[in-house]
């Protein structure tokens, strides 16, 4: 595994510093033409995927003989699970580098068929990133803020894994569901500078994140509802007139979606009822809650 290099303007990448860690990246789908793969791509795919053979089961899921697409997509979440190690809550979002300009070679400065990578040139300089891939990790490494571009969508991924998959591999599922979690509650609401995509970013660049967050908030309450880990009074909008906080009273609504607690993204009263006014709390003792749960399913 490597830092991010930095990359001169013809996209060429600096000089490759190792972290010293080793990460089994395969799997996955390769990008346009080429043998490299990007977290970024791969976390729009595997949302309309799993989107698709939610919703449309008898077209694109369990229901159709010829076009289920349950299988490819966990083809690409078990990838996705592999450059998100959950448990130290890292992320690795690219494998391989397209060009080293003049002091090594990228993917993009040769062609050959991918097999030949196994032992390209004897995988001796300037071939030695062809035959041993670079995988890049999320700048600040464990425990980092997640560029939101990024984590709306993985988040969403892993979501809609535990809504597809809850009934046919249950820990499979359950897992899904944690790092969604864990991602989502990593994402940086405040991001400067560029947007994480891609190395060099002008392959695909992004400046827009907060749709992103939404499909990810959505996703994530869905699939709440569907593991009935929401208490059930927040499973519909209680306006306030009815219900009072026994302790703070009414949270009011920014009309910045992104200064008012997440789950009112959803929701359309002008505020909301809190935790406290419910006696007994209806909060289920789970020591594995999130704050991304606790934000989403109790309005405070």
């Amino acid at each position: 595994m490597y830092f991010t290099p930095s990359f001169d303007k013809k996209d060429n990448a600096g000089p490759l510093t190792p972290t010293g860690a080793i990460l089994d990246a395969s799997g996955g789908w390769w990008d346009a033409g080429d043998y490299l793969k990007f977290v970024e791509t791969h976390s729009y795919t595997v949302a309309m995927m799993l989107v698709g053979v939610r919703d449309f089961p008898n077209q694109l899921g369990a229901g159709s003989s010829s076009s289920n697409f349950t299988g490819e997509a966990q083809f690409g979440l078990d990838w996705l699970q592999k450059m998100w190690a959950d448990s130290t809550k890292t992320l690795y979002y690219q494998v391989g580098v397209g060009s080293g300009g003049r002091a090594y070679a990228g993917d993009h400065d040769i062609w050959r068929l991918p097999q030949a990578d196994d032992n390209y040139s004897n995988c001796s300089s300037p071939y030695q990133y062809v035959c041993h891939r670079p995988v890049f990790v999320n700048p600040g490494g464990a425990g980092a803020q997640v560029s939101p571009n990024i984590a709306g969508r993985l988040a969403a991924d892993f979501a809609l894994c535990y809504k597809v998959f809850a009934t046919i591999n249950s820990a499979y599922a359950n897992q899904c569901l944690l790092s969604a979690e864990h991602i989502f509650d990593l994402a940086n609401t405040a991001p400067s500078g560029r947007l994480l995509t891609v190395g060099p970013f002008d392959f695909y660049p992004e400046t827009e994140w907060r749709d992103d967050l939404e499909l990810g908030a959505a996703e994530l309450y869905f699939a709440w509802q569907s593991a009935r880990i929401c208490p059930a009074a927040f499973l519909t909008p209680i306006p306030c007139t009815t219900c009072r906080s026994q302790r703070n009273g009414p949270t009011p609504i920014s009309p910045d979606p992104m200064t008012r607690p997440i789950h009112s993204i959803f929701m359309t009263s002008p505020d909301w009822l809190t935790l406290s006014s419910i006696s007994p709390s209806p909060w289920p003792e789970i020591p594995a809650a999130s704050q991304s749960r606790k934000r989403l399913c109790s309005p405070t």
